[in-house]
């Protein structure tokens, strides 16, 4: 597929990765002295977020959704799934002395193991440059298959990646018809871990697709109406990553192309019954999310950031 790595790409037997996790736990003034109580206090810490989280979603439970505000919404999602992942965590250490490998690979993998609660602040922006960039490498591979005669940019907005869905007679629709599950999965970061989409049935990844797809809609629809004043660093970093834009530029310049995201559909979706009664519709937009991911975003113009008077 697309997206494969061998060990000695991804530098797992070489040192590299595994002495980065490492350092995570180990004091870096003194290699040799392990860095417990360090480890503990993020724990705490995260399970202390993650519990005032889910107080909070447990509060929202009944309310529609059309009545929540975009942070509202948001950290339903966000906490749902953190959630499930906990979950799955608990039940893996229960079991005596077998416990103790997930809170060791918890450790030494926070990323693939841990949700956002238990990351500081330097591993929330190191962590989703990096999802970032393993879903950009996975999107351009695509987009090459895809387009091997083309010479510029993927389709930029909606409306042209529709008419290229009605154009594939059904090949790029997300279906059993398509052939790219896997790649696509894998360009939407449904998994932290690559193994995941070798082991999981086609249609079980079909259904995430479609699930995060529909959450960024919804979150579309709300971001029109919200804007994006309130939004702090992570907020904007974690958006744009979800729609496949680079986390690493200045808020400001996220803010843009978070805009120019919303401008690029807004002829196409109107409201949520728009997407979910299309599969074309549906397609598109995750087409879109992989063509932004495979194109470069440059810094806009100093005039569009900052008009003069």
């Amino acid at each position: 597929m697309f997206f494969s790595k061998t060990a000695e790409q991804t530098g797992l037997f070489d040192g590299t990765v595994l002495s980065d996790r490492v350092k995570r736990i180990y004091c870096e003034d003194s290699p040799m002295s392990f860095n417990f109580f360090g480890v503990i206090r993020g724990i705490t810490k995260g399970v202390g977020h993650l519990y005032r989280d889910s107080k909070t979603v447990w509060a929202l439970r009944g309310v529609n959704e059309e009545l929540l505000s975009r942070k509202e919404l948001e950290l339903v999602r966000s906490t749902k799934e953190s959630l499930k992942k906990v979950g799955v965590f608990v039940v893996l250490q229960a079991p005596p002395i077998i416990g103790l490998l997930p809170i060791a690979a918890s450790l030494l993998f926070p990323r693939q193991i841990l949700t956002h609660h238990f990351w500081s602040p330097q591993e929330k922006d190191k962590f989703l440059k990096e999802e970032f960039n393993e879903r950009k490498i996975v999107s351009e591979n695509y987009i090459k298959e895809l387009f091997p005669t083309m010479k510029s940019t993927s389709p930029g907005n909606l409306s042209e990646w529709l008419e290229i869905v009605h154009m594939s007679h059904g090949s790029l629709v997300l279906d059993d018809r398509n052939d790219n599950i896997e790649a696509l999965a894998c360009s939407q970061g449904l998994y932290s871990v690559r193994l995941a989409y070798d082991l999981l049935p086609n249609m079980y990844l079909l259904r995430r697709i479609h699930n995060k797809a529909l959450n960024i809609a919804k979150d579309d629809i709300k971001l029109r109406k919200d804007g994006f004043h309130d939004l702090e660093r992570w907020d904007l970093q974690d958006a744009a990553v979800r729609r496949g834009i680079n986390p690493d530029l200045e808020s400001e310049e996220l803010v843009y192309w978070l805009n120019h995201w919303l401008h690029n559909q807004i002829d196409c979706i109107d409201s949520i019954s728009t997407f979910t009664e299309s599969p074309e519709v549906q397609s598109a937009f995750v087409h879109m999310i992989v063509g932004n991911l495979a194109t470069k975003h440059a810094h806009p113009p100093i005039d569009v950031l900052h008009p003069k008077p």
